[in-house]
């Protein structure tokens, strides 16, 4: 995803150096405005991108506990893992929902 946005903003610079004497001073100033932009965009990106390793791992690490516990269904401790997993699915989709929440927003 870095290597994505190194490539946008390097595009950006290109195009308002090669650009620059062409432009009235409000589109450059559009144009520098939207290298921050891009910035931001790369760090929520990588925000997004580190919830959702973390909330997969989560669920990995409940699904094999999960999995050890499985012959023991009626046991308290398979149905609060059980919840625990529910739990962490409904969060990766908020994460999942946020990212493309945002993302909509931009287009």
């Amino acid at each position: 995803m870095r290597d994505k946005y190194v490539e946008l903003i390097a595009d950006q610079r290109t195009y308002i150096l090669a650009n620059e004497a062409k432009m009235s001073p409000d589109e450059k100033r559009t144009e520098i405005g939207k290298l921050p932009q891009l910035v931001t965009a790369e760090k929520q990106g990588d925000a997004t991108l580190e919830q959702t390793q973390k909330a997969l791992q989560q669920l990995a690490a409940t699904n094999d506990v999960l999995t050890q516990t499985k012959k023991d269904k009626d046991a308290p401790a398979f149905r609060a893992l059980v919840t625990q997993m529910v739990a962490q699915g409904q969060q990766l989709g908020a994460v999942y929902a946020a990212a493309s929440a945002a993302s909509a927003k931009k287009q």
